[in-house]
């Protein structure tokens, strides 16, 4: 986690406040999902301390369609300290993070408060930015795709349009290789030509967003960024990776 992803962590307990919970949980299934002690776990763990396996068992689990605000907020700042350290904590893997965030969840960006949709917009931009950098660390892996990031994201009720703006603007040559190895990575339709697909499944829940998603990607603006990285760069296999970025973009309906 980088310095500007720990400051939106801290604001994010400053700004969502613990909450006093009765017996029981109540928006995850605490039949079958969730245990009896890692419930009383969850309700007298204050948030900091809460280990990620523990808080998978609480994301992993099903969810109520209609959310208790107050037990969505307590949690969040532990989920997205952990979700910028790289934990898997949805199930299905790190794309299904934030669905509590989700249209089917709390559907933030509807239903809370300017500032705190403003400061969960800004933890998204950090979190795709350190992906697309640095790479987002992946304690079982070496680090998350830029894909996965994008598409928890996306799950999460978030706009795209200006994340990926930012990455348009990152023209570094890390930025521009995540770029065209995303490019690299698109299932291209043999039945219906010029059509693209994003590799992640989970992108089916937010088909909107995955398109929109792909039409940036093959965006004939890349070209010129493709063309001026191919002849700046030293690495051969880099260089055909932005070769083929670049031919991919050029070729785009």
């Amino acid at each position: 986690m980088n310095e500007t992803l720990r400051a939106v962590v801290a604001e994010a307990y400053e700004l969502f406040p613990p909450h006093r919970f009765g017996a029981q949980l109540q928006n995850v299934c605490t039949g079958c999902c969730v245990t009896a002690d890692e419930q009383a776990l969850l309700i007298r763990t204050p948030r900091q301390a809460i280990p990620a396996p523990l808080m998978q068992a609480y994301y992993g689990a099903a969810f109520n369609g209609c959310l208790n605000a107050e037990e969505t907020e307590h949690f969040l700042p532990r989920l997205l300290e952990l979700s910028a350290e790289g934990h898997q904590l949805g199930t299905g893997g790190f794309e299904c993070n934030f669905n509590h965030l989700g249209t089917r969840g709390a559907d933030y960006r509807h239903n809370w408060s300017r500032e705190k949709i403003a400061l969960i917009d800004r933890y998204f931009l950090a979190l795709a930015e350190l992906s697309w950098q640095a790479g987002l660390p992946n304690p079982q892996w070496q680090c998350h795709a830029i894909e996965d990031v994008l598409c928890a994201i996306a799950r999460g009720s978030a706009y795209l349009p200006p994340i990926l703006s930012a990455w348009q603007a990152d023209q570094s040559r890390q930025a521009t290789i995540r770029l065209a190895n995303t490019l690299s990575n698109l299932h291209w339709s043999k039945r219906k030509v010029g059509f693209a697909k994003l590799t992640n499944a989970f992108w089916a829940d937010v088909p909107d967003q995955e398109c929109l998603c792909v039409a940036w990607l093959c965006s004939p603006d890349h070209y010129t960024r493709f063309d001026t990285a191919m002849n700046q760069e030293e690495d051969d296999d880099v260089f055909a990776l932005f070769s083929q970025a670049r031919d991919v973009v050029g070729a785009a309906p």
